[in-house]
C-alpha cells in the first residue's frame, strides 16, 4: 500500500472516532419527589429518603415540602448521609420549600417566584452535561382548591363531603383556576423560554397538584371516580401548547393500563388517616410529573413511577394492579406521595448549522371583550388571563376586534364617568401587556348617555360623533 493511501486510511479511522466521540450519549436520571413536610411525618423518613437516593443512583433529584420551620435544611442532612455511603451530590443551597441535589455541580441556582407567593418557588439551577446545558427546575405548585374532588362529591376548597358531584368540565375549570397553578406554570414557561431558545435541554419536575389532561379523557371518564367528565386540566395543556412533553406520558401513553398514581400512595408506614383527604371515594390521581422539552440531541430512554405497589381507595390502601412501569424499593417509603423517575440520553453538543433566516410574523386577534360596568361574567377576571395567555405567545403586537367594552348592551343609560372607567380599564388592561396593541370599534363601544345621545338627530351623524369622540379621547 503507498504512502498516501496509509495516510488516507489513518485519516479516516481518526474521523470515523472523532465522530463517534462527538455522537456518544451520556444518560441523565432525574428522580422527582414530595418527601411529605420535611420528612417528618413517617418515622424514619429521612433514612428512607436516602435508600430511595441510594437504590435509584439519580443524577439529579427534584424535590418539594423541604421546609418545617426551625428545622435544619433537610437538602444538607440528606448530603451528609449520602457521603457517609459513599455518594457525593451538590445542593443548590437556597433552602426553601423546593429544592435541587445533583452528581453534577449545579451552577447558577437561583429561586423563582411566579406568583409572588414565598412558600411557592421554584428552584433553578444548570448542570452541564456532555457539553450540553441543562436547565433544571424544581417546582411545587398550590396545592388549594383542588378541583378532581368535585366530580368525587367533594368540595374543592374545605375537601369536605359536598351535597352533589360537580361533573362539566366548565364548571371544574372555574374552580380550578382560582388556585395559582396556571400562574406558577405560565410563569415557569416564560422564563424558560430563553432557554429553549438558545437549545438548552429543559428539565421541570415536581409535586403540581392537579391531574394531567392525558389521564382524564373519554375512555376514563367513568372510572376511578370521574364521574363522566373529560377535564383539560389547564396546567398539563399548557406546558402541553408550550412543546413539553410528559415523560411517564410519552412512554406510556396508555392512562387506562398505565394510569401512574402518585398520590394518595398506599404507605404502610404512615397512619392511614394521614394519607387520605376523600374516605368515600377513589381519589387516586397522577400529580407529580417530569416534563422536558425536546430539544434535538435529548432522548428519553426511560421512565418509572418509584413507590410502594399500592394506593388508598375509599379510605383503604388496596394493591393498584396496574401494568404500570415501577420501581420498588427496600426500607420505609417516606412520602405520601410517590416519586417520577426519568432517564434521558444526552448528546454531546454540536454545532449548531447556520441558516437561511425566514421571516415571520406573528400577532394575536381577540375581540368582543365586552367589559361592563356590572362585571357579568367576571369579565375584567376573564380579560386579564387572556391577556396573559397572549403574553406566552409573545406576538409582535394585539389586534382587538371591536366590542372592547359594553355600553349599549346593558339595557340601561351610563353616566359619562361609568362609561370612561370602563374604557381606562380596558386600556390599562392592555398597556400593562408591554405590547403594541391596535383596537378596532364595535357597535358596543360608544357613550350612551341619553342626554348627549338624543342632541342628534341625524343617526349617521349621532355615530359619527360618538366614534370620534372614542377615539380622540382614548387611542389618540
Amino acid at each position: 500500500m503507498k504512502a498516501r493511501q496509509w495516510i488516507y486510511v489513518v485519516l479516516s479511522a481518526l474521523l470515523a472516532v472523532s465522530c463517534a466521540r462527538r455522537e456518544k450519549s451520556v444518560d441523565l436520571k432525574v428522580l422527582q419527589l414530595n418527601v411529605w413536610v420535611h420528612g417528618v411525618n413517617v418515622t424514619g423518613a429521612s433514612g428512607g429518603i436516602v435508600d430511595l437516593i441510594e437504590q435509584t443512583d439519580p443524577d439529579v433529584v427534584l424535590l418539594c415540602e423541604l421546609d418545617a420551620g426551625s428545622e435544619a435544611p433537610l437538602t444538607q442532612q440528606l448530603i451528609k448521609e449520602l457521603e457517609k455511603r459513599g455518594k457525593t451530590y451538590y445542593g443548590d443551597g437556597k433552602n426553601v420549600q423546593t429544592g435541587i441535589l445533583s452528581k453534577y455541580v449545579l451552577e447558577k441556582p437561583s429561586v423563582l417566584l411566579p406568583t409572588k407567593e414565598v412558600n411557592r418557588p421554584v428552584v433553578k439551577a444548570y448542570v452541564t452535561v456532555n457539553g450540553q446545558t441543562v436547565a433544571i427546575y424544581s417546582a411545587h405548585l398550590d396545592h388549594r382548591h383542588y378541583a378532581p374532588y368535585l366530580s368525587r362529591g367533594y368540595d374543592a376548597v374545605t375537601w369536605e363531603k359536598a351535597d352533589a358531584a360537580v361533573t362539566h368540565p366548565d364548571s371544574i375549570l372555574v374552580a380550578n383556576r382560582v388556585a395559582l397553578r396556571d400562574e406558577a406554570i405560565r410563569g415557569f414557561i416564560r422564563d424558560a423560554r430563553s432557554e429553549t431558545q438558545k437549545g438548552h435541554p429543559v428539565i421541570i419536575g415536581g409535586d403540581f397538584n392537579e391531574p394531567s389532561h392525558l389521564d382524564w379523557l373519554a375512555d376514563t371518564k367513568d372510572v376511578r371516580d370521574h364521574g363522566g367528565a373529560v377535564v383539560p386540566w389547564d396546567v398539563s395543556l399548557m406546558l402541553a401548547q408550550a412543546g413539553y412533553l410528559d415523560a411517564y406520558r410519552q412512554l406510556f401513553p396508555d392512562a387506562l393500563t398505565h394510569p401512574g398514581f402518585t398520590w394518595p400512595a398506599g404507605n404502610v408506614s404512615a397512619k392511614l388517616t394521614d394519607l387520605y383527604c376523600a374516605p368515600d371515594a377513589d381519589e387516586r390521581d397522577r400529580i407529580d410529573f417530569i416534563y422536558y422539552y425536546p430539544q434535538p440531541g435529548v432522548t428519553l430512554s426511560d421512565a418509572r413511577i418509584v413507590g410502594p405497589d399500592a394506593s388508598v381507595s375509599h379510605g383503604q390502601i388496596a394493591a393498584d394492579e396496574t401494568a404500570d412501569a415501577r420501581i420498588e424499593l427496600d426500607g420505609i417509603w417516606p412520602s405520601d406521595h410517590k416519586g417520577n423517575l426519568a432517564v434521558f440520553r444526552i448528546a454531546a453538543q454540536t454545532p449548531v448549522a447556520k441558516t437561511c433566516p425566514q421571516e415571520k410574523l406573528s400577532f394575536a386577534f381577540l375581540t368582543d371583550v365586552h367589559l361592563n360596568a356590572a362585571n357579568n361574567n367576571d369579565r375584567f377576571n376573564g380579560f386579564k388571563q387572556a391577556l396573559e395567555r397572549v403574553k406566552d405567545t409573545q406576538p409582535e403586537f394585539l389586534v382587538f376586534g371591536g366590542d372592547v367594552v359594553d355600553v349599549s348592551g346593558m339595557g340601561y343609560a351610563l353616566e359619562r364617568e361609568q362609561v370612561d372607567s370602563l374604557y381606562k380599564a380596558f386600556k390599562q388592561a392592555a398597556e400593562q401587556t408591554g405590547l403594541t396593541y391596535y383596537p378596532a370599534i364595535g357597535n358596543h363601544d360608544r357613550y350612551f348617555n341619553l342626554a348627549f345621545f338624543n342632541e342628534f338627530t341625524d343617526c349617521s351623524m349621532r355615530n359619527k360623533t360618538l366614534l370620534t369622540a372614542f377615539i380622540v379621547e382614548f387611542f389618540g
